[in-house]
């Protein structure tokens, strides 16, 4: 393999994806199934040809029936516009995916059940991931624009929960479905795949959290010189809290002070990162700063 060769993108089907994909086939719509999945692969490849462009890479795509959940690597050290675009590049090329059947489906193409099925399918994929949560584009979306207001820790964990408010509600409605005589309970089951995959993301916060850290950490010395910005915390207060507040693309040094506002010293936001994961999120900032001052002693 020639050294400049990108490498490749591991592609996982989620045993969910495959459930209802049996279920279809049980029903006698195994076409629909494939429709399906293609649509959803084609989505999905929108992002990798997005994410390749922005100068980062895909390393797994797991698909879901509602789209996929993509795991990126070099995210890091992309502004938000260039994540915006990788987002939203899976609802554009589902909806360019639409916009071009429609028109072929004038010339004769697409005409077929399963080729008007394939159609809605893009188009429901366009409309659905744009809702904003993760893991859904949309999510994706909103976490990009807050990070540099909220932080990329609080901005997640906001647009994982909407994730789950979005599963539940769709949860809700897909079994609502067959009563009103609307639509199946395949619905449902796509409300409690985002439901499932939302409440993961969540999960996944706190580590893509300090990753970012450890990331920006490696651009400074990359690139020597980073933005700053000054924190104030009182010794009492959890480095977890301290963290939170860190924003991408700015190097932090925290003032630490007690009660009556007196200077007890300064860190700097490599030693809040390392401390979070060597000595635990509940670790005060005073006594972290006590640490450091035992140890130039020793």
């Amino acid at each position: 393999m020639m050294g400049g060769s990108r490498p490749r993108t591991a592609v996982r089907i989620h045993p969910f994806c495959a459930v209802l994909g049996a279920l279809y086939f049980a029903a006698g719509m195994l076409d629909r199934a494939a429709a399906a999945f293609g649509a959803v692969l084609l989505h999905e490849l929108g992002h990798v040809a997005a994410a390749h462009r922005a100068g980062a890479r895909i390393a797994k795509v797991e698909l879901f029936p509602f789209g996929g959940v993509a795991r990126l690597e070099g995210m890091e050290n992309l502004g938000p516009a260039r994540e915006i675009s990788v987002a939203a590049a899976g609802p554009l090329t589902s909806l360019g995916v639409f916009c071009l059947g429609l028109g072929a489906s004038h010339y004769g193409y697409f005409k077929s059940e399963t080729g008007q099925f394939f159609l809605t399918v893009n188009l429901l994929l366009a409309i659905f991931n744009l809702l904003p949560g993760l893991p859904l584009d949309g999510g994706r979306i909103l976490c990009a624009w807050l990070a540099r207001k909220r932080g990329l820790g609080a901005a997640s964990l906001l647009a994982a929960r909407l994730g789950q408010c979005t599963g539940l509600i769709t949860t809700v409605l897909g079994l609502l479905g067959p009563i009103w005589g609307r639509w199946g309970l395949d619905v449902a089951a796509v409300g409690l795949f985002v439901l499932y995959a939302a409440t993961r993301e969540k999960r996944y916060v706190p580590y893509l959290f300090v990753r970012q850290l450890m990331a920006k950490e490696r651009e400074l010395f990359r690139h020597r010189v980073l933005p700053g910005a000054v924190l104030v915390a009182l010794e009492e207060a959890p480095i977890i809290e301290v963290a939170r507040l860190f924003h991408p693309g700015r190097f932090h040094l925290v003032v630490v002070t007690d009660e009556l506002g007196r200077k007890k010293g300064v860190l700097n936001e490599s030693e809040v990162t390392v401390a979070l994961t060597t000595l635990g999120v509940g670790t005060r900032v005073g006594s972290l700063l006590k640490k450091r001052g035992k140890g130039k002693q020793g």
